[in-house]
């Protein structure tokens, strides 16, 4: 079976979002994105959509460390009703926000 393989200028297309923003969350969120023998970023179908889902959260309200804290379970929390996934929101952004204040991290 024959994987689509997309370039990041390619990917960014696709999600819609500037080429630094995915190495950004890349690098923030930890993400494991495939490398060619040229050490080059690809994306396939899987990456493609969790960058989406990502993406989702983000323009609800989520903050990219509060993204961080749920990635495990990132499918889980895109099929939450909007109302929990509201609340679940407010409360991880609060949390963030709090270990920023503080200096203190919150698990």
């Amino acid at each position: 079976m024959n994987q689509v393989r997309y370039s990041i200028s390619d990917a960014s297309k696709k999600v819609e979002v500037e080429p630094h923003v995915l190495r950004y969350w890349e690098d923030e969120l930890s993400l494991t994105i495939p490398r060619n023998a040229m050490g080059h970023r690809y994306y396939g179908e899987e990456e493609l959509g969790k960058i989406q889902e990502i993406k989702h959260l983000k323009e609800q309200g989520f903050q990219l460390k509060a993204i961080k804290l749920v990635l495990p379970n990132l499918e889980k929390v895109e099929k939450l009703p909007e109302e929990m996934k509201h609340r679940l929101c407010e409360e991880l952004n609060e949390r963030v926000m709090q270990e920023e204040r503080t200096g203190i991290v919150l698990h």
